[in-house]
């Protein structure tokens, strides 16, 4: 024998309740499907048509799905604002990483260009010096 207050009691309960909204949506969607035909019906006529629509909002929007609305609103925009923040660091932080690259990448151009000038400069006293005892050889040779 199942008690009232057993589980499988009170989720039969539920599933009634549950299968009731079920069947009062289902009427409200029909009603509004009926009401929004009626207002199609005055599409030609725009002032008809705006009276109709308001007509329909009065009749179907509670005020407390405003009040949800506007919670549901106030939380995106703080959402919105602490995800705005989180970019915002990521971008200053990519930012100064990037800075900071750059000036590494030119500091290290800038030392190899100066080792090459040195190499260069190197290269050019070898020549020298090749051409000078190239040619005190061919004198001593002579």
């Amino acid at each position: 024998m199942v008690k009232a207050s057993s589980p499988l009691s009170r989720r039969g309960q539920f599933t009634a309740v549950d299968d009731g909204q079920v069947q009062d949506f289902g009427v409200l969607i029909q009603r509004f499907k009926a009401d929004l035909h009626t207002c199609v019906e005055c599409i030609q006529d725009p002032k008809r048509l705006k009276d109709n629509i308001i007509e329909l909002y009065k009749c179907y929007v509670q005020p407390s799905d405003m009040v949800e609305k506007v919670a549901v609103d106030t939380d995106m925009e703080r959402e919105n604002s602490r995800l705005r923040e989180h970019y915002e660091k990521m971008i200053t932080t990519m930012k100064k990483q990037i800075s900071r690259d750059a000036n590494d990448f030119q500091a290290n151009n800038t030392k190899k260009l100066k080792e090459n000038v040195d190499l260069l400069k190197e290269i050019n006293d070898l020549r020298q010096e090749l051409h000078t005892v190239r040619t005190q050889l061919h004198n001593y040779e002579k």
